[in-house]
């Protein structure tokens, strides 16, 4: 939502994508059902759904080939997608309606300006990030979103043991990721480096053309430390 961004340089660019009418409607007509508006005001994440269920935030979920899918899996979790493109939104829109979903809410703005303004800590048992922009140009790199003062605020969202699960096929930014994660206090990697991509997550349309252009793919989980 525009009233949580600022001026600061942003990980996205707005205008990306073509809308097609049916993702359009999608939003019109579902929009108030399923969004969140995005708001400077502490919240607990279950509280949006009246539950006290596990909790998974998703950042940038594009077009929610693994939001569907997870949430789908499992029916007893509550899963919330931050995005900033509306094609994506009105997709998984759609797909929640189409599939009768109830364990999802969306909210539409800056994932970096909504993990430190929105939810109050220790909300979340997961928080996944899965192949963010990788701005390749080396004088982009400052619109990465994963730098030193998102990943503190990323723990400070998780809950004691939750997880943060990252991916992306640029090796270059894998590493800085590392960097940035293995210099947070308050996380934990679950592995000497670089993991094993998780058996659980469907493969996006995404994930399935790096495979197909035989890009490595490079996967990270780091837990909150007690």
């Amino acid at each position: 939502m525009k009233n949580l961004f600022s001026f600061k340089v942003k990980s996205f660019v707005l205008g990306r994508g073509r809308i097609t009418t049916s993702q359009s409607e999608a939003i019109e007509k579902f929009g108030n059902e399923w969004m969140v508006k995005a708001e400077r005001k502490k919240i607990i994440a279950q509280d949006l759904f009246g539950n006290k269920a596990p909790t998974t935030l998703e950042i940038g979920f594009g077009m929610g080939d693994v939001l569907i899918d997870s949430a789908i899996k499992s029916p007893d979790f509550n899963f919330i997608g931050i995005e900033v493109y509306k094609p994506g939104i009105g997709k998984v829109l759609n797909c929640i309606t189409m599939q009768g979903i109830t364990n999802i809410k969306l909210i539409e703005g800056d994932a970096v300006e909504i993990c430190e303004s929105m939810f109050k800590e220790k909300n979340f048992s997961n928080i996944n990030l899965f192949f963010p922009d990788p701005w390749p140009k080396k004088k982009h790199h400052k619109r990465r979103i994963v730098k030193q003062s998102f990943v503190d605020s990323i723990a400070k969202n998780l809950a004691l043991t939750g997880c943060f699960h990252c991916a992306t096929d640029n090796e270059n930014y894998a590493k800085e990721m590392l960097v940035a994660l293995s210099n947070c206090k308050k996380l934990k990697n679950l592995s000497d480096g670089f993991c094993s991509r998780p058996l659980d997550r469907v493969i996006s349309k995404f994930e399935a053309k790096a495979i197909k252009s035989n890009r490595k793919i490079f996967n990270l989980s780091f837990v909150r430390k007690f």
